[in-house]
């Protein structure tokens, strides 16, 4: 759309006042997956859509691959807005929410319109969250929370820069991997002993340091950034060692993110890590719901895609009519770095325990353990051969009997 277009449309909202029955804040994944799920049951009223990137639904997922040049601008946008053909919707996009009345049940919008609705859906996502000492906007350090920061970021890895990347967890290691096919000199800082130090164990985790490596990945562990000094063609990097200060073109952060909170706390909607909300997404404020990485249920702020889908589905059963809570969640994923197949799901304690069923091939550099609490599976971690990571998740929280865990373990069909 062309920006003087944007600029009309924008002036003919100006202090227009809309109504509508739902009204969704984010127009992220989370926001994608409720719209489809409302379509898919049916849902008759009428609903607008805010939000403040000019592009909805993408597959933020696919980020690092994108700036790894492995995927296109066509395969983010494959899966956005599904199944949505037979609703009614009103899409804002390029605007933001400056303020929410939760007694008028109205929202004023930043293009200076205003929408009333009967009820809202907050799916505002979250931020980065920066080290200690390191203000954001910088020129040259972004986070990939989004499609602008992947554009930001291809433009500061060109062919053979060296990049700093902040944090060893699941989005450092893909941002990594993807900044390494286009190139660059790779190094990656993490402040613990270990990478992946809040998803799996300690054997699995050297095994993906180790595989990393050979990839040609710099890894530097129990270091943390303290300053950045900018200058014309990079920034110079301080460290908390007695390591010398190094020159980078850019610095990416991935040191892990804050729930966007901001609107609905100045609202009066109750807050903690995120906004609160109960099984059913519902908030203590009346007409006002949660989804996404924004929201907190029973203390638990979800950052992964699977749970964000099953908020969805069940805040979309509540919206049509029907009674559905939030249960049986397991956190899962797969590390999507190439040459480096990792699995996990549940809970998978640092050590190997004495209930757990243990594959350790380190000829075929293959690990596979299942973590029990007495005969129930409470997690599992896969390296080098993820067959049957789906069977597996499906099992926990569920009583495993001794050869049901061994079929698990060695990924054999049943017989």
């Amino acid at each position: 759309m062309q920006l003087t277009e944007r600029r009309t449309r924008r002036a003919a909202a100006a202090n227009v006042e809309g109504n509508c029955q739902l009204l969704v804040l984010g127009a992220g994944m989370a926001a994608d997956a409720l719209l489809g799920r409302l379509g898919h049951y049916g849902f008759q009223g009428s609903i607008t859509l805010v939000g403040d990137e000019t592009v909805a639904g993408y597959n933020r997922v696919l980020l690092p691959h994108y700036v790894g040049g492995s995927v296109e601008t066509s395969d983010l946008l494959s899966t956005a807005w599904t199944h949505q053909a037979n609703l009614k919707i009103d899409r804002r996009l390029g605007i933001r929410a400056e303020s929410l009345d939760i007694s008028a049940r109205c929202v004023q919008l930043s293009d200076g319109g205003r929408v009333r609705y009967e009820n809202i859906v907050l799916a505002l996502g979250s931020q980065a969250l920066a080290p200690a000492g390191i203000k954001l906007p910088h020129p040259r350090v972004t986070a990939l929370r989004n499609w602008r920061d992947a554009d930001h970021l291809i433009a500061l890895a060109d062919e053979d820069s060296a990049i700093l990347v902040v944090g060893g967890g699941l989005l450092g290691l893909e941002v990594a991997d993807a900044l390494l096919a286009r190139q660059c000199d790779v190094t990656l800082l993490q402040r613990s002993h270990r990478l992946l130090s809040r998803q799996v164990d300690e054997r699995a985790a050297t095994l993906v340091h180790a595989s990393l490596r050979n990839k040609g990945m710099n890894i530097v562990l129990q270091e943390e950034v303290t300053a950045l000094e900018s200058h014309g063609d990079g920034v110079t990097v301080a460290f908390n060692s007695h390591r010398a200060p190094r020159h980078f073109a850019g610095v990416v952060l991935a040191t892990g993110c804050l729930p966007r909170t901001e609107l609905a706390r100045s609202a009066g909607v109750p807050t903690r890590r995120g906004i609160v909300v109960d099984l059913g997404m519902a908030s203590p404020a009346p007409g006002v719901f949660a989804i996404g990485e924004c929201a907190e249920t029973s203390g638990v702020n979800y950052q992964l895609v699977e749970p964000i889908h099953q908020q969805a589905d069940v805040l979309a059963r509540n919206l049509c009519g029907a009674s559905a809570v939030l249960t049986d969640v397991v956190e899962s994923s797969h590390l999507k770095v190439e040459g480096v197949p990792l699995f996990f799901a549940g809970s998978v304690p640092s050590s190997v325990g004495g209930d757990d069923t243990v594959v350790d091939d380190s000829a075929g550099g293959v690990y596979r353990r299942l973590c029990f609490d007495g005969d129930v599976l409470r997690g599992a971690v896969l390296f080098g051969d993820t067959l049957g990571a789906r069977d597996i998740q499906e099992y926990i929280g569920s009583a495993v009997s001794p050869a049901k865990a061994q079929q698990l373990a060695f990924a054999l069909k049943a017989a």
